[in-house]
């Protein structure tokens, strides 16, 4: 008696990349047409980047010279008439910074928090600068 092996027959199985070709080609009509047209609009005013502006900076400790964070700032500019007041509140680390106008002004800084004595110290923009500043607040008698 003879036995007879059928050879089982495999295919070996060919992947198919109809899916990555067909996300490259939405990639690349994406870039041929969505970004000339981004890049032929023009703003009608200069960016905030580009404008020109002064920084004043600081940073607020408590005794024995550690940070202070979230005591309130108040920069106010000494001009006449109705000012107008910009506030920050200092981060985790003490700091604090606000951008001011490239003008030549006097500017009063005012620092408070709660259990602390306030202080103030004035500082002059000429220009195109950053001033910083270090205020160390004390703590208020109880």
């Amino acid at each position: 008696m003879t036995t007879t092996r059928k050879k089982k027959k495999t295919k070996a199985k060919v992947g198919t990349t109809s899916g990555s070709k067909l996300a490259g080609l939405i990639l690349a009509l994406f870039v041929l047409l969505v970004a000339p047209a981004a890049a032929e609009k023009k703003p009608n005013k200069p960016s905030a980047a580009s404008e020109a502006f002064s920084v004043i900076a600081g940073t607020v400790y408590r005794p024995p010279g550690f940070a202070l964070p979230g005591a309130e700032i108040e920069i106010t500019p000494e001009t006449e008439g109705k000012p107008k007041k910009m506030k920050a509140v200092s981060d985790v680390r003490g700091e604090f910074a606000l951008r001011v106008p490239v003008v030549p002004m006097k500017y009063k800084v005012d620092v408070k928090s709660s259990g602390y004595l306030p202080q103030q110290q004035t500082v002059a923009i000429e220009g195109e600068q950053r001033k910083d500043l270090s205020f160390r607040l004390e703590l208020a008698a109880k």
